[in-house]
């Protein structure tokens, strides 16, 4: 039951996980809160740039786990381990400014080639 639960709970996060960047875009968008619950616009979008999506969260996961890698190796050395906090802030701010600027030109290239569809449902 525990890893059927934990299963379910990781494909729900996937499945939460994956519209957001371009929910997040679509309320930038619009100035509206309810912009990010437009399903089919988001639909619209994430399908007109799937590749771009698909790149941007691989970049955003490598990111992820170079630095997981680096703070590992930082973290095991005695001397070493108090400067893990320092680094912290800095490479995690790092971090969100390259995958903020990734997914918003992806969000901007999706709803460019997406204009058609939507203009048309």
């Amino acid at each position: 039951v525990l890893v059927g639960g934990m299963f379910v709970g990781t494909l729900l996060l996937l499945a939460g996980a994956i519209p957001l960047p371009a929910a997040i875009g679509n309320f930038i968008a619009h100035d509206k809160l309810s912009a990010a619950f437009y399903l089919r616009e988001l639909g619209a979008i994430l399908r007109a740039d799937k590749w771009g999506y698909f790149i941007a969260w691989l970049v955003y996961l490598g990111m992820a786990a170079l630095v997981y890698i680096g703070f590992m190796l930082v973290y095991f050395t005695f001397i070493l381990c108090f400067v893990f906090y320092l680094l912290a802030i800095p490479v995690g701010f790092y971090m969100m400014v390259v995958t903020a600027v990734l997914f918003g030109q992806t969000y901007r290239e999706g709803s460019a080639r997406s204009k058609p569809e939507i203009s048309g449902i």
